[in-house]
Formats: structure tokens, sequence, C-alpha cells
């Protein structure tokens, strides 16, 4: 059986470039990898819904099943809400219904957002006081003192972090309250990868996520790893065992 594309889908603030070295184990697997770009990350001009991010999935996406290819997505934090909300339709059993032989077989989260479909992530939130590195540029949202690093790459050598760091961009923040379209965990087999030291997205807070889409009928295999929010950085090679 072929193996399937892998597209991976970043979350607020980063760019494709931060997957390259779990895109490196994979490829040398024999792995075809692609990322999209988020226009929500790095645009001058701030977006005030997710759309054009789904739209640029989705077009990922459909540029692998159109050459024959079946895709599992990979998403990372905030990548899962327009991630999701780009699938509808393309599970297995639509896209046969439609008469293609190709489709969307899987999906592999880490430490993501799930937000059903006419749901926000804005929704039930408890962590309501505005964090200190919270930096604002209109709607634009980017970080201040001390910096990121200590919030996503605390358990990644210092240099490494720094350079990862160096290549964030602005984030259109209003995009985060934008609401699920579909709930691609309920029709696509779905994996998630819990990370226990995240400090961006608290462990049990991943777990309520995954628990509330347990109880509406979805099954999602769970792995937990001792990991800051970005494994793909800190345990590439354990992130590469997780996404095959």
């Amino acid at each position: 059986m072929a193996r399937p594309s892998l597209v991976f889908v970043p979350g607020a603030w980063h760019s494709p470039a931060h997957f390259s070295p779990v895109i490196s184990h994979l490829t040398n697997l024999g792995y075809h990898c692609i990322s999209a770009t988020l226009p929500s990350t790095g645009s001058e001009t701030a977006l005030a819904s997710f759309e054009p991010d789904v739209e640029a999935i989705r077009e990922a996406v459909l540029v692998e099943l159109d050459r024959g290819q079946t895709v599992v997505l990979v998403t990372h934090s905030y990548g899962g809400i327009p991630g999701a909300s780009a699938l509808s339709g393309l599970s297995a059993k639509c896209r046969t219904a439609a008469g293609f032989s190709t489709s969307v077989v899987g999906i592999a989260m880490m430490c993501s957002f799930i937000v059903p479909a006419g749901s926000s992530a804005n929704v039930g939130r408890q962590d309501r006081d505005i964090p200190s590195w919270y930096v604002y540029d209109g709607d634009l949202l980017s970080f201040g003192p001390s910096g990121p690093e200590p919030l996503l790459y605390h358990d990644v050598p210092p240099a490494e972090a720094s350079h990862w760091a160096s290549l964030l961009r602005p984030w259109s923040f209003k995009v985060f309250g934008s609401k699920g379209l579909y709930s691609a965990w309920d029709d696509i087999p779905t994996s998630y990868l819990v990370c226990t030291l995240d400090k961006m997205i608290p462990p049990s807070r991943q777990r309520t996520m995954i628990q509330g889409a347990l109880d509406g009928g979805a099954q999602i295999r769970v792995e937990e790893v001792e990991s800051s929010h970005s494994p793909f950085l800190s345990m590439p090679e354990r992130t590469t065992e997780f996404i095959r």
C-alpha cells in the first residue's frame, strides 16, 4: 500500500520551517511531506476570520488528493482549528460516495485545539486574564518579555530555541475566535499527542478537549510525551514515531 502524503499545518506565529527537523526524518523514511502556509501568520494586514487559513489548508490537501495520493493531516496547536474545518467532504466515506479513490485517511494532532463545528476556542476558557507576554500591534499579536522561548521551547537547547524563536511572525489573533466548520475527528481516524510539559496549552486542557470529542462519539488514539509545546523540535524522532 502506498504511503500517504503528510500535510503539516503550523500553529499560531509558526511557519512551515519549524517542522523541518521532523520532516527531515519522515522524508528519509520515504514520506512525501508538504506544509501549508497560514495567511493569519506574518501578514501585514490582520485577518478577522480563519477562513483564509482554512482555504490554504484545503488547497494543499486537494493538490495531493488530485494527484492520486491519500493524505494524513498533521496539525499543531491553533492549526487544529482551521485544519479540521478544511477537511469537510474529504473523508473516505464522502470521497468514495463522490466517485473519488483518494481521501484524507488520518489526522495527527500535536497539542492541538479540538474545536467542534459551531464552537470556538474562546468558549469556556478559564484563562481570561491577559498574559503579560502579549504585545499587540493593532490586531496582530506577538511575544514580549521574556520572549517565546520559556513558553514554546523550554526543553530545546538555548541556541536552537533562539533560532526557532527568530522565525516566529506576528499572528492575527482574532482568527482564534472563529467557529469550527467541521468536526473532522467524527469521520476521520484521529490520533492526539498530549504534551505533558506544555506551558501554552496545559495538558489538562488538552485532555479535556480530547474527552469532549470522545463524549461526542469520536474515537481518538492518544499518546503522551514529556515535551514542551513543540515536540517536533524537542523530540523530532519521537514525534516521527507518533506520526507514523
